[in-house]
């Protein structure tokens, strides 16, 4: 383009030269140097005009060197490497994969080249799903999969790289790539103390707060993070905030009861669920008056399940069957023992919270739980199964939480369910029986 610019500039001075020569021969008043009064304007007219050339080159040619880098910049933001997303469109795994030597012995760079071709892929990020942010089906992944664990290089060798790259799609898999079985190493906490403050791209934060959920009494940076998460303006992160402040991870970390309790009265719905269903973990008492306000507020018949939850990690503690605490039990007493019942209370989820068992840990839970009679509590729920009002699935619910504790109570309701006559009883002697079927065939 500049070489273009100062040809045409030549062909103009050349050009006017000519016509400047042409009208000397032609004649005119004499100046004071001999040439004529006409040449000597021309002159200065040329002169001017080279000089002004010159300005307009010289401005141009800045002008060029200050987009350039923009130019270049933004061809790079599409293809570090010489690929698009037009071409990255049209490619298989296979494709991907034939440009790796040894898939069966993956370098450090070919394995950074793979994952950063997740910056083609769209961040799938709608607001009817609360729940997740995540890539749209890629080929990146699937090729990614079909790599053998062994064939890759360490984690480790190249996990910096991806933390550090511009691409949100990448910084959020390199997130993700932290969280294993076995939790986050220590080495990686340290990796990312300084990212989890800066970072701003919704898709690596929601990332973060899942690859991190359980590491909030080990990293003061991640307790931190997890805070500000639980303040966000976005939804989907309160959510992750509601799961990792209410683990059982979390106990005993500052700040956690107190931004569980906010997140119980979300506005998100979801949210709120989340937190009611997710509280019970910190084993604090301080959750279980929300817990029972919202147990008893038939207004809020669609949370019930959910603090029902939370109440029974506090007192049942299934499947590990490690926690007991009476005051939270006598909420789920209070709440299913409630009368009227219909059709909304008591809830059928509510109801089957205690419709399993952890047989290795049971008998020494139930000597704990000292508050825990197995009748009483098995008379509750026959009491729900003979209430006409109340709704099927929570009597069918009912029952089986008899054969959980009870199972030889469990196979004498027979008698009890077939002397009702309401509208719904024929569906739940209908439904016992079933179950009875299939217990009697357990049991051989």
């Amino acid at each position: 383009m500049k070489n273009m610019k100062k040809v045409l500039a030549a062909l103009l001075a050349l050009t006017m030269t000519v016509c400047m020569a042409s009208c000397g021969e032609t004649g005119g008043t004499a100046g004071n140097d001999g040439g004529t009064v006409q040449n000597s304007k021309t002159e200065d007219s040329v002169a001017e005009e080279k000089e002004d050339s010159k300005a307009d080159e010289a401005e141009e040619s800045k002008a060029e060197e200050t987009e350039a880098p923009a130019e270049t910049e933004a061809e790079a933001d599409e293809s570090d490497d010489g690929m698009t997303k037009e071409q990255y469109a049209s490619m298989t795994k296979e494709d991907l994969l034939a440009q790796i030597k040894d898939v069966e012995n993956v370098t450090v760079d070919e394995m950074v080249w793979l994952i950063s071709t997740f910056r083609f892929v769209d961040i799938k990020d709608e607001d009817s799903d609360v729940h997740n942010i995540t890539l749209e089906k890629n080929i990146t992944q699937d090729a990614l999969n079909t790599i053998k664990g062994k064939a890759k290089p360490e984690q480790s060798a190249y996990i910096d790289t991806l933390l550090d790259s511009k691409y949100p799609q990448v910084r959020g898999y390199a997130m993700n790539m932290m969280e294993s079985l076995y939790g986050v190493a220590d080495a990686d906490l340290k990796r990312v103390d300084s990212l989890l403050g800066t970072e701003e791209d919704p898709y690596v934060l929601y990332c973060a707060a899942k690859a991190l959920s359980n590491q909030q009494a080990k990293s003061t940076a991640v307790h931190e993070f997890m805070m500000k998460m639980a303040e966000s303006d976005n939804p989907k992160l309160r959510l992750q905030a509601a799961i990792s402040c209410g683990s059982s991870f979390s106990r005993g970390v500052d700040g956690c009861v107190e931004a569980e309790l906010k997140l119980m009265q979300d506005e998100n719905a979801e949210v709120k669920k989340t937190a009611l269903e997710y509280c019970g973990g910190l084993n604090d008492n301080k959750v279980i008056e929300p817990l029972k306000a919202v147990l008893m507020d038939q207004a809020q018949n669609k949370f019930h399940s959910s603090a029902m939850k939370g109440i029974a990690d506090l007192w049942y503690d299934y499947p590990f069957m490690k926690d007991t605490n009476e005051e939270a039990y006598n909420a789920a007493v209070e709440y299913l023992t409630k009368t009227p019942r219909n059709k909304d209370v008591p809830n059928f989820a509510a109801v089957g919270e205690y419709q399993n068992i952890a047989k290795n840990e049971y008998e020494n839970w139930k000597s704990a739980a000292t508050y825990f009679d197995v009748t009483k509590f098995c008379d509750i729920m026959e009491d729900i199964i003979k209430d006409g009002d109340a709704d099927w699935l929570a009597r069918t619910s009912a029952f089986k939480v008899i054969e959980a504790h009870d199972p030889e109570r469990f196979k004498n309701l027979g008698s009890v369910i077939e002397g009702l006559s309401d509208a719904k009883a024929s569906q739940v002697l209908d439904s016992y029986n079933k179950e009875l079927e299939k217990l009697l065939a357990k049991q051989g």
